[in-house]
């Protein structure tokens, strides 16, 4: 959901079930999903993000410069929180982090969204996912903090 077209190409690139014909319009539709859903006017939207996913480079530096900026461009949004799982401050593994998901509340229900190697699938008894989340949220730093390391990264970043 939080992934640049280009960021998404690179990261599918090495999948075994992605021809490379195909790889395009998967990269499109992934951030074309995100766009649809994450966007200025769109529903409240909370994200907690593992501090390792601001160091992958996935199709270099110059790619992972401009995902990190549409990362802060994201948390910007008036109707975005955005907070970071910092390294330094996550007691080993988070839950939330070993098998990444997204919860969407769609008339007062909650799914869990879910993607693997070979599939994606909607969770209807997502309690846990939801426990995870809150569990994540609550460790992560807060967004004026995981605003500063955003920037941090992409100011590390700039070549010009």
């Amino acid at each position: 959901m939080l992934q640049t077209e280009e960021f998404a190409l690179t990261a599918l690139s090495l999948s075994p079930v992605i021809t490379a014909a195909d790889l395009p319009g998967f990269a499109r539709e992934r951030a074309e999903r995100g766009a649809r859903v994450i966007r200025p006017d769109g529903p409240e939207v909370r994200i907690a993000l593992g501090e390792d996913a601001l160091d992958r480079a996935n199709g270099g530096p110059d790619v992972l410069r401009r995902q990190l900026e549409h990362l802060r461009q994201v948390a910007a949004m008036p109707n975005v929180r955005f907070r970071v799982l910092s390294r330094s401050t996550t007691a080993g593994i988070v839950p939330a982090l070993v098998c990444p998901f997204t919860l969407l509340e769609v008339e007062s229900k909650t799914l869990a969204y879910v993607e693997s190697l070979t599939r994606s699938d909607y969770i209807k008894a997502s309690a846990p996912y939801v426990t995870a989340f809150e569990q994540a949220w609550n460790i992560a730093i807060s967004e004026d903090e995981s605003a500063a390391i955003l920037g941090d990264r992409i100011a590390d970043r700039n070549y010009s």
